[in-house]
């Protein structure tokens, strides 16, 4: 049984599926979720969900998401690296999904005028 990443590897290069996978996680997983994130602890009542980040926030503002977001992928491009070749496809995945629905998540709530009861 072939895997989903096998088999995209065989319709693309090796180096230009995982720039493309590369690209969307730091579309969904860097940008729209800082993007979303920022906007809506700026206009609403919201207020961050991870405690860490919520820590952090509250001591050093709502731009300190920008560089936590970059060491982030700094972190996961690293892993990238060390992870064995056929398994590499799985972090930039990883990250699209994750960005992913923590954007999605992020834009429901904005849309539906959530606030904090």
């Amino acid at each position: 049984m072939h895997s989903v990443a096998h088999t995209l590897e065989g319709l693309f290069s090796r180096s230009s599926m995982h720039s493309t996978l590369w690209a969307l996680a730091v579309l969904l997983f860097g940008i729209a979720d800082v993007v979303s994130t920022v906007y809506l602890l700026a206009t609403s009542a919201l207020v961050e969900g991870n405690p860490v980040l919520a820590t952090a926030i509250n001591a050093a503002g709502i731009w300190i998401l920008v560089p936590v977001k970059i060491l982030g992928l700094g972190a996961f491009y690293g892993l990238y690296r060390v992870t064995p070749r056929k398994w590499q496809s799985g972090v930039p995945i990883g990250l699209v999904l994750v960005g992913g629905f923590v954007s999605v998540w992020n834009l429901h709530l904005g849309l539906s005028g959530a606030t904090l009861v």
